[in-house]
C-alpha cells in the first residue's frame, strides 16, 4: 500500500507541473500584451524584410528575362550578318546596361568576341579581362574569356603572355577544352623553339584525351 502511495504522490506531482508549451504561450502573451509598441514594430520589420526579399527577387528575374530577351535578339542579328559595328555596340550596350545579370555578362563575353573577329585585338583584351572579372563565379564562363585572351594576345605577337592564359586553362581542374588549350601551348611553345615544352603540352594530349581530335592531329604530325 505503501509503495502505490508513493506513485501515486509522485505522479500527482508530475501531473501538476504545468505544461511547458502552454507556460510559454502564456509568458509569450503577457509579454505581447505589455510591450504591444515594440511587438507591432518588430512583426512590421520581419513582414518588410519579406517584402524586401521580394521585391529584390521578382526584379532580378525581370531584369534578367530582359537582358536574356536583348542578348537573343542581338545573337539573331549577328547570325543574319548585320552591321559588325552595330552588333558590336549592340553587345557593348547590353553589357553596360545589364551587367548584373548572367545574360548582360555574356553580353560582355559576346562583345569581346566581337571585338577580336573585328581584328580589333586591343579592345578584345581589355574586354576579355573584364569578362574575367565579372565571371568570379562562373568557371565555365571564365575559361572561355581566358580562352579568349589567349588567342588575343597571340594575335598582338604576346606569345608569352598567350602561353599563360592556356596554361591557367590546363591548371584549372576539370575545365573544359584542356585539351584544346594544351595543343594551343604546345604548339606556341614550338614557335618560341622550346622543343622540349611543346612535346610535353603534346604527349599530354595524347595521354590524358586519346579521343580528342586534337590528340589525332599531333598524331597525324608526328609531333
Amino acid at each position: 500500500m505503501a509503495k502505490i502511495s508513493r506513485v501515486s504522490l509522485a505522479r500527482k506531482k508530475e501531473l501538476e507541473k504545468p505544461d511547458a508549451i502552454l507556460e510559454f504561450l502564456q509568458q509569450a502573451s503577457i509579454w505581447v500584451s505589455s510591450h504591444q509598441r515594440q511587438a507591432i514594430i518588430a512583426v512590421g520589420a520581419f513582414l518588410g524584410i519579406i517584402a524586401l526579399f521580394i521585391g529584390i527577387t521578382y526584379f532580378s528575374a525581370r531584369s534578367e528575362k530582359i537582358a536574356f530577351t536583348r542578348l537573343t535578339e542581338i545573337n539573331q542579328k549577328a547570325e543574319t550578318g548585320s552591321d559588325q559595328a552595330e552588333i558590336l555596340e549592340d553587345y557593348h550596350l547590353l553589357n553596360k546596361k545589364r551587367g548584373n545579370t548572367v545574360a548582360g555578362e555574356i553580353a560582355g563575353l559576346k562583345y569581346a568576341d566581337a571585338c577580336y573577329a573585328a581584328r580589333d585585338f586591343e579592345n578584345a583584351i581589355t574586354a576579355y579581362q573584364q569578362a574575367l572579372s565579372d565571371f568570379k563565379h562562373n568557371n565555365f564562363l571564365k575559361i572561355l574569356a581566358v580562352n579568349g585572351l589567349g588567342y588575343a594576345y597571340e594575335a598582338v605577337g604576346d606569345n608569352d603572355r598567350a602561353i599563360e592564359a592556356f596554361k591557367q586553362i590546363i591548371d584549372t581542374p576539370h575545365a573544359p577544352i584542356k585539351d584544346k588549350a594544351l595543343f594551343n601551348a604546345g604548339r606556341l611553345y614550338e614557335s618560341l623553339g622550346d622543343r622540349d615544352s611543346s612535346r610535353e603540352m603534346y604527349s599530354r594530349i595524347t595521354a590524358e584525351y586519346p579521343n580528342s581530335i586534337y590528340a589525332r592531329i599531333v598524331i597525324e604530325n608526328g609531333a
